[in-house]
């Protein structure tokens, strides 16, 4: 075997029960589900960590996000809208119980983290209890700190 392919084969996790994901967002490497796809047929095995908000900035519909469902291994909480995929909870777009059920349907186990960058100039804090709240309503569990 090709001694770069022996120290990347080392890497696989599969194995051990170690998996792998990669961001799905705008402006990255993987920021259309087409992409996603590609990858998934390069790196079997690999899957994705979901963050709806960068679907509604970009204005992709949950319906496309929803094909690659089957590979997602983490999704990160936080709102967005057409242009912006960091805001606050009440000027947001994300549909989190459309969101929710779209992760029942395949019988997602994995968490949730709830994220937002500090380029806001707010206090978080309301909107991340609020997030719970939504978040837990729409059937995810979200515990307190």
């Amino acid at each position: 075997m090709c001694p770069t392919l022996e120290r990347h084969e080392r890497w696989r996790g599969q194995d051990e029960g170690v998996r792998f994901a990669v961001e799905l967002h705008g402006h990255s490497l993987i920021e259309q589900i087409e992409t996603a796809f590609t990858i998934l047929e390069l790196a079997p095995g690999l899957g994705f960590t979901l963050d709806p908000s960068h679907f509604v900035c970009m204005e992709i519909p949950m319906a496309r996000v929803a094909e690659i469902r089957e590979h997602l291994y983490h999704v990160h909480l936080r709102n967005g809208k057409p242009g912006n995929f960091n805001v606050p909870m009440s000027e947001g777009n994300v549909d989190f119980a459309e969101l929710k059920r779209m992760l029942s349907d395949v019988g997602y186990k994995g968490y949730a983290a709830i994220e937002y960058i500090s380029t806001l100039d707010l206090n978080v804090t309301p909107d991340i209890l609020e997030l719970r709240s939504v978040w837990n309503e729409a059937g995810g569990t979200i515990a307190r700190p």
